[in-house]
C-alpha cells in the first residue's frame, strides 16, 4: 500500500484515520458497497488506496452509513420513498442512497454555499437527474411531497425550511450537525412538522456538544420518545483521531465526546 511515504504528523493521522475506517468496513462486510460505488473523482480530491479500493476519509464515512441503511432500514421502505438530509453538505449520503434506491427523492437542507455545490456534485453524477434548485424553491410557496416527487433532488436552504409541509418526508436523516447547531436551530428542527410527521429517524451526532461545543445541547435532547428504536449503539468510526507529535511521529486520542447511531420508527 503506498499511502505514507514521508509525510507530516498531521497528514499521518489522517491516513491512520482513514485506514481505521477502511477496517470497520471490512469486518462490517461493507465494502462491498464501496465496490458498487467507487468514490467519484468529481472536484479531484485526494483518494487514498487500499487493497484495489480508491476513497476518501469521507466517503468511507457515508459508505458505512449506507451499509447502516441498507442493513437496518431499507427493506422498510418503497422504492420511491423521500429522504430529507438535514445539514446534507454537498450530498454524498443522498448520491448514495439514489444509486442504492434509483427511484428514490431527495431533499437536502443546507447553508446555500453547499447547496450550490450540492447541485454541481449530484448534477456530474446524475447528468439526468432533475434537481430543484434555489429558482425552484423559491418561487414555491409551499413545498409538499408532489413537488417533491417531481425531482430526484430538492435543495433547500436553511432560510426556506420552514416552507416543507407536514409528511412531505418518509425519512429524516442527520450526520453529526445537529448537536453542533445552535439551540434555536436544533429545536427549529426536530419540532417542525415535516421532522415530526416522517415515519423514521436515522442519525449519528455526539452523545454531549460540550466541550467542543457551547450549546448545552446533549443526547437528551433528542426526541427519542417519538421513535420505536430499531438499531443504537455507538458510533466506531470517530472515536479517535491522531494528534501531532514531535513533528513527525502523533499519538492516538480519545475525543473528549463519543458519537451514537441511531434509526428509529415513529410511534
Amino acid at each position: 500500500m503506498a499511502v505514507f511515504g514521508w509525510v507530516s504528523a498531521k497528514r499521518r493521522g489522517i491516513i491512520y484515520e482513514t485506514l481505521n475506517v477502511f477496517r470497520i468496513l471490512e469486518e462490517k462486510k461493507y465494502l462491498r458497497f464501496l465496490k458498487k460505488y467507487p468514490s467519484p473523482e468529481i472536484g479531484h480530491p485526494l483518494l487514498f488506496n487500499r487493497k484495489g479500493y480508491r476513497f476518501t476519509y469521507r466517503y468511507l464515512r457515508h459508505i458505512y452509513l449506507l451499509g447502516l441503511f441498507s442493513e437496518h432500514l431499507q427493506d422498510k421502505l418503497s422504492s420511491g420513498s423521500i429522504l430529507m438530509d438535514i445539514g446534507s453538505s454537498y450530498g454524498i449520503f443522498s448520491s448514495l442512497i439514489k444509486q442504492e434506491m434509483p427511484k428514490s427523492h431527495h431533499v437536502l437542507v443546507d447553508l446555500p454555499g453547499q447547496l450550490v455545490l450540492a447541485h454541481y456534485y449530484l448534477s456530474q453524477l446524475f447528468p439526468n437527474a432533475k434537481i430543484a434548485g434555489f429558482k425552484e424553491v423559491n418561487e414555491a410557496s409551499r413545498i409538499d411531497r408532489n413537488f417533491i416527487l417531481e425531482y430526484d433532488f430538492v435543495l433547500i436552504p436553511t432560510s426556506m425550511y420552514g416552507k416543507l409541509e407536514a409528511r412531505s418526508a418518509d425519512v429524516v436523516t442527520n450526520f453529526v450537525s445537529l448537536i453542533e447547531m445552535s439551540r434555536d436551530w436544533f429545536f427549529t428542527y426536530i419540532n417542525s412538522e415535516v421532522f415530526k410527521m416522517a415515519s423514521y429517524f436515522f442519525t449519528v451526532n455526539r452523545y454531549d456538544s460540550y466541550p467542543t461545543y457551547h450549546n448545552q445541547l446533549t443526547f437528551l435532547d433528542f426526541p427519542f420518545d417519538r421513535y420505536e428504536p430499531i438499531f443504537v449503539r455507538t458510533f466506531p468510526v470517530q472515536r479517535f483521531y491522531y494528534k501531532p507529535f514531535l513533528f513527525f511521529w502523533c499519538k492516538k486520542v480519545e475525543y473528549p465526546s463519543q458519537l451514537f447511531q441511531f434509526i428509529g420508527k415513529s410511534r
